[in-house]
């Protein structure tokens, strides 16, 4: 097949931007006032991949609904504020989407919409993608397949011909269970879990 006939569909976070550190310093703000001691360890075992609601409803007893939008809408409150004068797109992207700009491409996130409409604008990512899933665009988010399945579906892409670039394991999972043509991930020396189990890295 030529690379045209192919569909591309790229997580966000940690696969085309860096933008770890600044979710780190993020949910650590927040989560101050839960008295949840946070780290790196803590971001990429309990949120790294996850939508919002998923790991709040696990971490925080009987957080009400009103709550968690609160804090979803502070959190890309913060995380945008935090963004301004930074280059977050890893070295590479915008060269390989060149690359690949006559196949179809969409960008398939757990992020908050708000959040990653700003980043896709402002570091020009929408000049290349046809499509963006968001958090909430699905019901079930990843690691469940829905987020991929209503990506091909939306774009009419058969899934033997479709590529997917992830960098956690709820994403790898997610992935996976669309039944892709291929899943990479990113080497981002922090998941060798996934790594062990991938066939197709890249870094």
């Amino acid at each position: 097949m030529k690379i045209d006939e192919f569909v591309f569909l790229f997580d966000l976070d940690g696969t085309l931007i860096n933008t770890d550190n600044i979710y780190i310093e993020v949910w650590n703000i927040i989560l101050q006032k839960y008295n949840i001691e946070f780290n790196n360890y803590f971001f990429h075992s309990f949120i790294k991949g996850k939508s919002d609601v998923s790991f709040l409803k696990f971490l925080i007893n009987n957080i009400s609904n009103e709550e968690l939008n609160d804090i979803s809408e502070l959190k890309d409150k913060l995380f945008i504020e935090k963004l301004k004068n930074k280059n977050i797109v890893f070295d590479g992207v915008t060269n390989f989407l060149e690359k690949i700009k006559n196949s179809k491409i969409a960008i398939v996130t757990s992020c908050n919409k708000e959040a990653a409409e700003f980043i896709i604008n402002k570091y020009k990512l929408n000049n290349y993608i046809d499509l963006l899933i968001s958090s909430e665009d699905v019901i079930n988010h990843k690691p469940h397949p829905e987020p991929y399945l209503k990506a091909m579906n939306i774009l009419k892409a058969e899934n033997n011909k479709c590529i997917i670039f992830e960098d956690s394991s709820a994403g790898y999972l997610s992935a996976n269970k669309s039944n892709p043509f291929k899943t990479y991930i990113y080497d981002n020396k922090k998941n060798n879990d996934i790594l062990k189990k991938s066939k197709y890295n890249f870094d």
